[in-house]
């Protein structure tokens, strides 16, 4: 309790039934190096020097160990911890979270955690769960592979935040159906993912990156894989906002991106590829999304598409350009179907027809009324929620 300056190294500790195989109140300065713990109630918790006090532990490194099979968590970052840095740390098989960030009797969230090849596999609840406004955490390599509920969860009171910098999220089958594989819920919390792959491989309807009641994600440079044709990619629900960005993809999945409502925000630039799902950018239950696709860095190029003589909808490679040049001689004036995101494009009509831009849903029913676009004219138009108009 309150001990400054301590090292545990190259130990083996196994079986407490108290607070934790390792249990540290209100240290300062601990140093945990190559130490393999296993079962017990908790095999890593830290904690306050006493309940009447809300210090809880600073600057602890821990190097090079295992914390598995516990009861509840493999390890409980738990009230004030401060400056907590994980390097090389494994927690596998734990009977709750593999490594749980949040307050505990005193309601003080921990702060500023630092990790790098941290793995948390086959927990029965979480692989890493950020709980209540614990912020700047950052992990770089983070592995989380078919935890029970979700890999990865940042929610709670007055939202969470995590930074993961490569690694590979999976679920290999072990998650329920309609659960997510990662999500950030809750007003404030925060899932920043940059050079990760999220990947799952089992045939339920899941999710592998979910946001939700007020949540954010941020995905760069991400690559989010289904190995089979069911489940939700990207869902965004409850006011949420995703922003996609650099060269993010997407390969199977039915649903790439699936926006609720109005109130949820899409953000994706220019360089990502959302063509691998079924529906790239979808619309929930059937009705049109009117989260707005910003677009500030611009939609990428010139899509030159001949057209035969009917009706066309368009594919999302074929949409995803600022301008669509349309050729081909027509019988009459024919119906182009678009994405129901806010998006400005520009249209080129060199048939000899006039086309109608119009919005399908996911359902495959036209929606609102379309704007025409004459034989030889060059045409802005945009989806305003509710119909295309020229802008």
């Amino acid at each position: 309790e309150n001990g400054e300056d301590c090292v545990l190294d190259t130990a083996w500790v196994q079986n407490s039934s108290g607070q934790g195989n390792i249990y540290i109140p209100g240290g300062v300065n601990q140093v945990i190096k190559s130490v393999h713990s296993t079962n017990g109630l908790r095999v890593m918790l830290l904690g306050v020097n006493d309940v009447t006090n809300t210090e809880g532990c600073i600057k602890t490194q821990i190097s090079d160990c295992t914390f598995n099979g516990a009861t509840l968590d493999g390890i409980l970052i738990g009230d004030g911890a401060t400056d907590t840095s994980l390097t090389n740390v494994t927690c596998n098989y734990n009977g709750e979270a593999g490594i749980r960030v949040t307050p505990d009797v005193n309601a003080v969230p921990p702060q500023r955690l630092s990790g790098a090849t941290v793995t948390c596999t086959f927990n029965a609840t979480y692989g890493f769960l950020v709980y209540a406004a614990s912020r700047d955490l950052y992990i770089a390599n983070l592995v989380t592979v078919d935890n029970v509920e979700s890999n990865i969860r940042i929610g709670g009171t007055g939202g969470g935040s995590l930074r993961g910098e490569g690694g590979l999220i999976k679920d290999t089958g072990v998650t329920g159906a309609f659960h997510a594989v990662s999500v950030a819920s809750g007003a404030g919390s925060e899932l920043h993912l940059t050079d990760v792959h999220l990947h799952g491989t089992g045939n339920q309807n899941i999710q592998l990156f979910q946001l939700d009641t007020g949540g954010m994600g941020v995905c760069t440079n991400c690559t989010a894989e289904r190995a089979s044709a069911a489940g939700v990619l990207f869902q965004v629900t409850g006011s949420s906002t995703l922003h996609l960005r650099g060269f993010t993809r997407t390969i199977g999945g039915l649903f790439g991106v699936l926006c609720g409502a109005a109130t949820d925000a899409l953000r994706i630039d220019g360089g990502c590829d959302l063509s691998g799902a079924t529906d790239p950018v979808v619309l929930s239950n059937g009705s049109i999304s009117t989260a707005p696709l910003n677009t500030s860095d611009g939609l990428p190029g010139l899509n030159i598409i001949p057209l035969a003589d009917s009706d066309i909808t368009l594919t999302w490679t074929q949409w995803h350009a600022g301008v669509l040049k349309f050729s081909g001689a027509l019988g009459a004036t024919r119906h182009v179907r678009i994405f129901g995101v806010k998006a400005r494009q520009a249209i080129i009509n060199t048939t000899n027809q006039t086309l109608t831009i119009i919005v399908q849903d996911g359902l495959g029913t036209e929606v609102g009324t379309g704007t025409n676009v004459g034989t030889g004219v060059t045409q802005d138009v945009c989806f305003d929620g509710t119909n295309v108009v020229a802008v």
